[in-house]
């Protein structure tokens, strides 16, 4: 299992935190710099809307280096964007070895990288000055960080046994990212009028969200990140309706009702299906274990076909990737998309995948399983015996 540094909720919390100021209106907004100790003559390019959390529309690129320099002009938009430059890698190089660096820029802004790319500076906004202090302040922590991370890679490479792996994660790795987070909690309880502090709340958990969004001063949440800024309180208000959600959803309570648009464009309503029993089975093409036991839900389904019904979820895909992966693993059962105004993850409180719920002729939840584990086939065998 490929080892990172620990998700928080929106972002990782590895790299350098570099951003630019913006204008309010549309403008040409240019990324250049001069780098230095990059191996390779080419950046790698990922970039996406900074409120793009799940990673949805992310557009690639490439960059061309003369000796370090080079220019890159992203498309107008007047959403801010974050950019991910990655080193090219080279023979024997690893993904997560690659030098790298992360920077927001804002409509109309141009922004200098100077130095070497994994610990960067940008240049040329009190935005950028603000967030520069504090990942100065923090940058023993994240020295540390990479050393371990490099540690813990090395081991996965060795086929080191996982346990290992896990225990240094958890004795060295872990305490860095509760420091990392300390500085970033300190510096955004003492600046609620900065956007910096909103951006790096973004980069921590709902429960420091919770307690400082609405601390901010008003001018911070209708600025230059305000669409961070109602992402996140949407995320707040998500969570809230979540924790509600799970108080109604256990086995033998009545399972929620909705309606989804299947694979043909049609609506599909899950109360269409009442008699019968049914599998709701909350997916995604990115899950690689959604993926894995695909094969052992198609054995299943042709074994138990007459007696139920199997309607695939599929979860933060686009379209065009959802149909892709129902074609390619041949999914023979309804398949429906969640969609944002029903967000059926929602209303069955799903809060991992792959999630399977059985429901009864009667419209009563009767089991929950949660991960691929074979104690839903066995369960679907003791009901179907």
């Amino acid at each position: 299992m490929k080892m990172k540094m620990k998700k928080n909720l929106y972002a990782l919390l590895a790299g350098s935190v570099l951003l630019a100021a913006c204008q309010t209106a549309p403008q040409q907004t240019v990324l250049k710099g001069e780098l230095t100790g990059v191996e390779s003559d080419t950046l790698i390019v990922n970039y996406f809307a900074v409120n793009d959390f799940r990673r949805q529309h992310v557009k690639h690129d490439t960059i061309a280096l003369q000796q370090g320099k080079f220019s890159y002009t992203l498309p107008t938009d007047s959403i801010p964007t974050e950019v991910w430059l990655y080193a090219k890698p080279i023979a024997g190089m690893g993904y997560d070895m690659r030098a790298n660096t992360q920077v927001v820029l804002f409509p109309g802004q141009t922004i200098t990288l100077t130095g070497e790319l994994k610990d960067c500076t940008a240049s040329g906004s009190k935005f950028h000055d603000e967030l520069a202090a504090v990942v100065a302040q923090q940058k023993p922590i994240r020295i540390q960080m990479d050393s371990v991370s490099s540690l813990l890679i090395k081991l996965q490479n060795e086929k080191v046994p996982q346990e290992e792996i896990q225990k240094l994660y958890t004795e060295q790795f872990k305490p860095l990212i509760s420091q990392q987070k300390e500085v970033y909690v300190k510096y955004i309880r003492e600046h609620l009028n900065s956007d910096a502090s909103l951006y790096l709340l973004s980069q921590l958990g709902l429960k420091e969200s919770k307690e400082f969004l609405p601390q901010l001063d008003a001018a911070v949440k209708e600025g230059q990140l305000a669409s961070l800024y109602e992402w996140i309180d949407a995320a707040i208000q998500r969570d809230l309706a979540f924790e509600e959600a799970k108080k109604n959803v256990a086995e033998g309570k009545p399972a929620p009702d909705f309606t989804l648009t299947d694979i043909n464009g049609k609506p599909f309503t899950l109360s269409s299906l009442r008699g019968k029993y049914v599998v709701l089975d909350f997916w995604g093409s990115w899950c690689g274990w959604c993926i894995k036991g695909m094969p052992e839900m198609k054995k299943y389904y042709a074994k138990y076909q007459n007696k139920l019904e199997i309607v695939g979820i599929d979860c933060r895909d686009t379209e065009e990737k959802w149909k892709d992966a129902v074609k390619r693993h041949e999914l023979p059962w309804l398949n429906v998309q969640n969609d944002d105004a029903t967000d059926a993850t929602l209303l069955y409180a799903v809060n991992g995948f792959p999630t399977k719920i059985v429901i009864d002729p009667k419209g009563n939840i009767n089991k929950i399983v949660i991960g691929e584990d074979p104690a839903f086939y066995k369960h679907l065998d003791q009901l179907f015996k």
